[in-house]
């Protein structure tokens, strides 16, 4: 008898370890399946893969989405990313924290020169960085705000056409392409994550403020 109760005590202390460790938050506890093995059920599968969060946006895309990655350096992300600016029909809207690349600055130039609306929404300290492309694009005609939120405009976002997002760790940068190990994704066709970029970059452009196109950076 005190075999059988020291071994009921151990599974009783495995599960519950297992209960207050479990990486799926979601799933009923061991040990409350213990308890109450009559309501021990599994939620349905399209509670376990909705997002934490509302604002996040379907978890998975509809049928037809593309997706592709690149890594730095030297890893094809620039060209990748020249390649979607050359593509271009519409709009390509950016978003930078630093942005030094020559190659990248001349598609988006070449792109406004060709009827695209290209624009850039950019970090205060970065868009007066010695090498910023910032007064070249301003020169060519092409509108630059700088973010006058409180802290560091960080993204790096591509928004093409209405439906090719391109973002990652990857800056628009010399180094990003030649030095630092970055990450580079591109995904086409998912309408429901485009809104949901769009919708926050409208956000950020509401204490953003245009740069005149005569003048350089602050």
């Amino acid at each position: 008898m005190k075999t059988k109760t020291m071994g009921g005590i151990l599974i009783f202390s495995i599960m519950l370890q297992l209960s207050l460790f479990s990486p799926v938050s979601c799933l009923p506890s061991p040990v409350y399946c213990l308890l109450s093995p009559d309501s021990c059920l599994l939620p349905p599968v399209s509670r376990l893969l909705s997002p934490v969060s509302t604002h996040a946006g379907e978890l998975l895309p509809a049928s037809g989405v593309t997706a592709q990655v690149f890594f730095s350096p030297k890893g094809g992300a620039q060209q990748a990313v020249i390649a979607a600016i050359d593509g271009a029909t519409k709009e390509v809207l950016v978003q930078a924290y630093g942005f030094t690349s020559g190659p990248i600055a001349l598609a988006l130039i070449n792109a406004h020169k060709r009827g695209v609306r290209v624009e850039l929404l950019m970090d205060k300290g970065e868009a007066s960085d010695r090498g910023s492309v910032v007064p070249a694009l301003l020169k060519a005609g092409i509108r630059v705000w700088i973010d006058g939120g409180g802290g560091l405009q960080h993204s790096k976002i591509m928004l093409i056409d209405g439906h090719k997002i391109i973002t990652g760790s990857y800056n628009w940068t010399l180094n990003a392409e030649q030095s630092n190990e970055e990450n580079l994704l591109i995904i086409d066709g998912f309408d429901r994550l485009y809104a949901d970029y769009s919708n926050n970059r409208m956000s950020s452009m509401k204490h953003a403020t245009e740069l005149p196109q005569t003048t350089n950076p602050p």
